[in-house]
């Protein structure tokens, strides 16, 4: 039973699907949805699809994406696809879709989320959509501020989305939690948001050496056994200007020493190589890139410019291979040997032919690769750990512990447990423990909330294990009798409790308070009118609300209402059996609620009018005298001197003065919200 309450959920949009893991960017978002998957959510996925095979037709495995997730769906586009900036930048919103805010807006009054996951941030707008209490998470997967002046600056026209830094801010701010790709990105989003910012660097988590090597790399390189090297990529100008560059340079070292190199190119990066080559192996788009890494010696990286992790660097860290990379290529990693660290393409160079020529040992270059790549590992644990605790503090719950049952609403108590569940419900995730005999009738109670009907002894290890999971906020506790016990099992939450029948005689009139143990404030119990209230005031009429025993002083004040009134031309009725418990009276409560006189005076003490005057106080236009023989509220406060009891009861039918109460916003619940709400 315990296990249901803590069930999440979380929804995750993205141009790209999770699998075939072919690409870099679907095994960050695969990992992403593990992640999430590991914690315990159940996942829901949203395909606003980029990729060419989504263009002209829906590829195969559509149906193992609608099995897969939770909820699965593909938004249409009706925006033309990785279009150019209409001005000098993109503005952070010019790629976004009108056909993603329809589908979230139909969504999410469907189906409840913990957290939304956006990837990219020109999909940020989404956030706004988003409910309230929905934790927001952005992975950018890449930096687009100065992404235009980068390109320029190596004489290549700008594409894919750049913007500027103010642009991308906007993408921040609407986040509660970003993740960068690397620490240097990181430290960009921390200078211009307040968002939570976390470092997840990419890591292929797919078992190293998963299908065996075709054939070891031999202690020798010569032209019948030529070093392979690989390289894969998708066709964009960050992949294809550096590989033809290089690949320029390259030419001179291989026709200088006759070098035994075969290069391996995959993927559409292959579309764009300017000239064939005759050592250069063009491979285009592979289904498994197991079998390509497992074809190749070493990989390479020759990269002068780029943003973001290099993931084909990842990649070939996790399968043990060796990697010849420019700084560039390897930023982001940690690099432990000179071929993985090469200032230019020069130097790339020279690092493959002293091992092509065997004048340097392949070995050492793929040892450094397992120290680098047990690093890239233990950095995605790390960020991932960070981020796992982030959202387990952002996805707290508020729970209720109560063994009255509040969804029959028949008594006041029971109507007050409602309403504060209905306004911790607008605040965040709540959960109802309920000791009452009887199944919970949720429907009854207009707030989402999830319930569970426990025995009393079995409320410490269910609210641990909620915390363990979640982390209790708060904790809201009405008529039960170990408050102290359940506290300790939540050392975190902030302890409330709820009273029915507390009350207080003040200068300034009866409050009834629901009081916030740590900071000892008060406030109201009841936030707004019961539903049974009418509105149908008669202006003229005035209703005098008697005790179930009144005592010779409350009949001796009655009259004298009645009297004051009939020399006014007001009427007035008398409304009997008002005991000190009417709280627990249904009946009492109703003929509170139904009578419709815009004046009412309240004779005795006791709680119940405390709880009358709360409801009529509540009622538009009602106002209220409560008189007893130890004070009477309000006093006619403009009279000089202390005036009678006469006095008052003459300035409140004149329509002078009326008592007041503590309640709604400004109450102690203000105080709920603003703690619940901030942490």
């Amino acid at each position: 039973m315990t296990s249901d309450l803590v069930r999440r959920a979380a929804l995750v949009l993205s141009t790209t699907p999770p699998f075939p893991r072919d690409y870099g960017n679907r095994n960050r978002v695969h990992q992403t949805v593990d992640f999430l998957e590991r914690l315990g959510y159940s996942v829901s996925f949203l395909l606003y699809p980029f990729d060419e095979e989504w263009v002209a037709g829906v590829p195969d495995y559509y149906r193992e994406l609608v099995r897969r997730f939770d909820y699965f769906a593909v938004i249409p586009n009706q925006i033309r696809l990785h279009a150019l900036a209409a001005g000098t930048h993109h503005a952070i919103d010019e790629w976004w879709d009108e056909n993603i805010a329809r589908h979230l807006e139909w969504l999410f009054r469907r189906k409840r989320f913990d957290v939304f996951l956006v990837n990219y941030t020109f999909l940020s707008r989404a956030f706004t959509l988003a409910p309230g209490d929905c934790v927001r998470l952005l992975d950018t997967h890449d930096q687009f501020s100065g992404r235009r002046e980068m390109l320029e600056g190596h004489g290549v026209a700008p594409e894919f989305f750049y913007t500027t830094p103010e642009q991308e801010k906007i993408a921040f701010d609407r986040a509660h939690g970003v993740i960068a790709i690397k620490a240097a990105e990181a430290k960009f989003i921390r200078s211009l948001t307040r968002a939570s910012v976390f470092c997840v660097p990419y890591y292929d988590d797919r078992p190293a050496g998963a299908r065996p090597r075709a054939e070891a790399a031999p202690a020798e390189f010569d032209h019948d056994r030529p070093l392979r090297l690989g390289f894969i990529g998708a066709q964009n100008a960050v992949n294809f200007v550096n590989l033809n560059r290089f690949l320029d340079r390259f030419d001179r070292w291989m026709r200088l020493y006759d070098l035994p190199v075969v290069l391996r190119v995959a993927g559409h990066v292959c579309r764009r190589i300017e000239r064939d080559r005759p050592y250069v192996e063009k491979l285009g788009r592979v289904e498994d890139v197991s079998e390509f890494y497992d074809g190749v010696d070493a990989v390479v990286a020759p990269l002068e410019f780029s943003t973001g992790i290099k993931i084909k660097v990842g990649e070939a860290l996790a399968r043990g291979l060796p990697v010849f990379a420019t700084q560039n290529a390897f930023d982001g990693f940690s690099a432990s040997h000179p071929a993985q660290n090469a200032a230019s393409f020069d130097d790339l160079a020279e690092a493959i032919t002293a091992v092509a020529c065997n004048e340097t040992p392949l070995q050492p270059i793929a040892r450094a690769g397992e120290r680098s790549a047990r690093a890239a590992a233990r950095a995605q644990a790390r960020g991932f750990a960070a981020l796992a605790e982030w959202l387990r503090d952002r996805a707290r719950r508020i729970v209720f512990v109560t063994r009255a049952p509040f969804w029959r609403r028949s008594t006041l108590h029971e109507e007050q447990i409602s309403q504060a569940i209905e306004f911790a419900s607008q605040i965040g995730r709540v959960i109802v423990i309920s000791t009452a005999d009887g199944r919970v009738l949720a429907d009854r109670v207009h707030g989402m909330f999830d319930a569970a009907e426990l025995a009393a002894d079995a409320v410490p290890a269910a609210l641990g294990e909620i915390d363990r999971a979640c982390l209790i906020s708060d904790l809201l506790v009405a008529e039960f009798d170990d408050e102290a016990r359940l506290a300790g099992v939540a050392p975190r939450a902030r302890l409330w409790t709820l009273r029915g029948q507390s009350h207080a005689a003040e200068a300034e009139g009866l409050e009834l308070r629901a009081r916030d143990g740590a900071a000892g404030r008060a406030g109201s119990p009841l936030r707004y009118l019961p539903s049974a209230v009418t509105r149908n005031l008669r202006a003229s009429h005035v209703a005098i609300f008697l005790r179930l025993r009144p005592s010779d002083w409350d009949l001796c004040v009655a009259a004298y209402v009645r009297a004051a009134a009939g020399e006014r031309g007001l009427t007035t009725e008398t409304v009997e059996g008002a005991g000190d418990g009417f709280a627990d009276d249904p009946a009492f409560y109703t003929r509170i609620c139904g009578v419709a006189a815009e004046r009412r005076v309240f004779l005795g003490a006791g709680p119940a009018h405390a709880w009358a005057l709360q409801i009529a106080r509540y009622h538009d236009g009602v106002s209220c005298l409560i008189a007893t023989p130890e004070f009477v509220a309000p006093q006619a406060e403009r009279l000089a001197d202390r005036p009678s009891l006469t006095q008052s009861i003459d300035a409140f039918l004149d329509g002078g003065d009326s008592a007041g109460t503590v309640g709604g916003p400004d109450s102690g619940w203000g105080r709920f919200w603003d703690l619940a709400k901030g942490g």
